[in-house]
Order: structure tokens, then sequence, then C-alpha cells
């Protein structure tokens, strides 16, 4: 698979995270974003990964990263709509027999972290492989035009 060049289109998180599998894979990887900076794609809510998803994290080198960036969730309180408690989960128990903890983090922080992955972010003129390169209004413009 040498020389492959994927483009990935859309600079989220699930585009930044393949870009970085594929390059750890040896593949030549750019990311193309219609947004015209990764500041307007990082937007958003907090998020939980349960312990299936840094096992898959762990993959590529990123659950280090994403663990340290966010905070370690040990239990769950399920409350009614009036704020009675209607029950609990370990979260903790499950982490540990998974071998990998439940973290949460902001979604803006997770997209951060993935940015920084071993992606450089480039500016829209440069077009280099392997790079975020912001400001594309359509995935691929030209199937004949190099990088």
């Amino acid at each position: 698979m040498k020389n492959l060049r994927v483009i990935i289109a859309g600079g989220g998180i699930g585009g930044l995270t393949a870009a970085i599998a594929l390059r750890q894979a040896g593949l030549d990887a750019v990311v193309l974003e219609r947004a015209a900076s990764v500041d307007d794609v990082a937007l958003g809510a907090g998020v939980h990964l349960w312990s299936n998803a840094l096992q898959a994290l762990q993959e590529i080198d990123m659950a280090k990263a994403v663990a340290t960036a966010g905070t370690t969730v040990t239990a769950h309180r399920y409350l009614s709509w009036q704020g009675r408690l209607l029950g609990t989960l370990g979260v903790d128990e499950v982490s540990e027999g998974l071998g990998a903890p439940t973290v949460g983090l902001s979604r803006p922080e997770l997209h951060r972290t993935a940015s920084c992955g071993s992606i450089r972010n480039a500016s829209a003129s440069s077009r280099i492989p392997g790079e975020l390169s912001c400001g594309w209004r359509t995935a691929v413009r030209n199937t004949a035009t190099s990088w």
C-alpha cells in the first residue's frame, strides 16, 4: 500500500481519529474541513467515552492523551425528573474489568486532543498530505490535480 493517499472529508473527531490511525498504519492521509479554522469545528458539550472507546484509542496510542485531558468517571447516578435517585452504576467496576477507564470531557477538549495527535494544522493554501486543511467547500475539487 505504499504511496496510497487517503482523503478524509471532515475534520471532526471521527475524521481526525481516522487520519491518526491511517498515518500510523503508514498511509498518507489528509483531512479536508469545510470550516475556516479548527476552532470552528471544536464545538459542543460534554461527552463520556466508555472503557471500550478507550480500549480502541489504545490501539492508536491516543488513550493516555484523552484520559489526561478528561476526568475519570467512577459512577453514574440516575435521577427522576424531580431529582429523586433512581439508581447508580459503579462505572469504576466496569472499567477495572475491561482494563481501561471511562472518561468524561468536553467535546472541544476531545477535538483539540485529536487534532494534536500527529496531525499538523495547515492553512487552506498548503494542501500538504498528512495535515488538517481548513477552508474546503467540497471534499474533492479535481481528482486530476496533485495535492
